[in-house]
């Protein structure tokens, strides 16, 4: 039995957006453009955790296929249940799971074997999926079921429901895997999930027919994609307080963010295009122009491409955002001391990130460049060190400093105490009427100043015997 899919869904399908020539449109300048069999209907495409494989979820073929990242070829097709329209990957990119709407089945794909398909308990029009950041749960939902449907990925058993209202068409978890946010189309507004004790802690209004919904990596924002409102809606997950955000945007069917938090993308049905917002002013930094059918977008995990369907022309764009590496922090302190503690971060900007590393030269002794750029240790010889560093993510050319030189001056010995002398107990005579007499100096030389004491105390004492004698 097919099921009728979510408003946005079908307008999607239906529509396909604004017609426009599909490649030659590609201004930023496609990796690749992979070319599926005719009615396909590519709707959502999702990357593997080692940026290796791409899978998309083929609508019209009841499919998945299998692409190669580095070649741009599809390489290998999956039969699954009827009308797939979402796929995700396991963190471990052992699993691939898939929402097939037509048949009320979540499935998942062995990725080694490419032909294993189990399939778990049946969701009713399932069209939406996530998994949780640690692997053991999925999320699954459909416009006609008005609830989440928690699965337990080990099982495949359904382990609870969680009503969100009617219309639920997107879902995604927080970094930290504590909240799951869910669109409810049929309120306009997102159900806040708590993932322990699995019920709604809050409900934030958004704009008309939210679709789709990303988190930044630090989790402090969502975003939000109004299909029919033709907005984005901004919310701080830590007040949930949502904003409209004021850039422009047609019919936006999905949303991505950068693995660095430094750009969101936006996949526009109504204008075939995706948007590059930069989220901390949300000013359209770019235009990429990707034709009419434009459907659901994906970013790799090191952010250098990003993924997008086509359905009108049955096609996946490979879009390059990569960047070779440019060096924005290269001033290390130009001394340091033996046996003391020395720290210093070189800093790069590029996509993927890049990766740091002594070009020429040699660090003075104690110290170690990592490959994040802390510079860093305790040097243990005097003298002069001169290096460069360079900066590299794969793409040309890499960035290399001018050479760096780091004088490491010997140590300055810490001054030696001068002792001070241990006084000398104070010492009562026997015969001298109780005064007292301070010993000074060292102590050692205490007997010696007894031994006066009482051979003086003697003399005086047969002296005074013999005066008295002779009177």
């Amino acid at each position: 039995m097919r099921h009728v899919i979510g408003s946005a869904a079908a307008a999607l399908l239906l529509a396909g957006g604004v017609l426009l020539a599909p490649a030659a449109a590609l201004a930023a300048g496609p990796l690749g453009v992979v070319q599926l069999p005719k009615g396909s209907t590519p709707v959502t495409a999702a990357v593997s955790p080692d940026d290796s494989t791409v899978y998309v979820a083929d609508y019209g073929t009841d499919s998945v296929t299998v692409i190669d990242a580095a070649t741009f070829e599809a390489v290998d097709t999956i039969p699954v249940g009827d009308q797939p329209y979402a796929v995700v990957v396991s963190p471990d990119g052992r699993s691939a799971y898939v929402a097939s709407s037509g048949s009320d089945a979540v499935s998942r794909i062995d990725t080694a074997a490419r032909t294993s398909v189990v399939d778990f308990a049946p969701v009713p029009g399932v069209s939406a999926l996530a998994v949780s950041p640690d692997g053991s749960t999925l999320f699954a939902a459909g416009p006609s079921s008005d609830a989440v449907t928690v699965i337990d990925t080990a099982t495949g058993d359904v382990t609870g429901t969680i009503p969100v209202g009617q219309g639920p068409d997107a879902i995604a978890f927080s970094p930290d895997g504590t909240e799951a946010y869910v669109t409810v189309d049929g309120t306009d507004s997102v159900a806040v999930i708590d993932t322990a004790t699995r019920t709604v802690a809050a409900t934030v209004p958004v704009g008309d027919g939210p679709v789709a919904v990303a988190f930044s990596p630090d989790g402090a924002t969502a975003y939000v994609g109004n299909f029919t409102g033709n907005s984005v809606t901004v919310i701080d997950t830590a007040t949930r307080i949502p904003t409209t955000a004021g850039f422009a945007t047609r019919a936006p069917i999905a949303l991505s963010v950068t693995p660095d938090g430094a750009a969101l993308y936006v996949a526009n049905s109504g204008a075939g295009t995706v948007t590059v917002v930069d989220p901390t002013t949300l000013q359209i930094t770019e235009t990429v122009q990707t034709g009419g059918g434009t459907g659901k977008l994906a970013v790799s995990p090191d952010g250098a491409t990003v993924y997008v369907t086509n359905i009108r022309y049955d096609t996946v764009y490979a879009i390059d955002r990569s960047a070779a590496p440019v060096l924005t922090a290269v001033s290390p302190p130009a001394t340091a001391t033996v046996g003391s503690p020395y720290s210093y971060t070189f800093a790069a900007t590029g996509v993927p990130s890049p990766v740091f590393a002594v070009a020429s030269g040699s660090l003075p002794e104690g110290l170690t460049l990592t490959t994040d750029g802390v510079l860093s240790g305790t040097p243990t010889q005097p003298g002069a060190a001169t290096f460069t560093v360079s900066a590299g993510n794969g793409r040309t050319p890499d960035a290399v400093s001018a050479p760096l030189t780091i004088t490491v001056a010997a140590a300055v010995p810490a001054p030696t105490p001068t002792p001070t002398p241990t006084p000398l107990p104070v010492v009562t005579p026997a015969g001298s009427g109780g005064a007292a007499l301070a010993a000074t100096g060292a102590e050692p030389l205490w007997p010696l100043v007894a031994a006066i004491i009482a051979l003086a105390s003697g003399a005086i004492l047969f002296r005074a015997r013999r005066t008295r004698r002779a009177r």
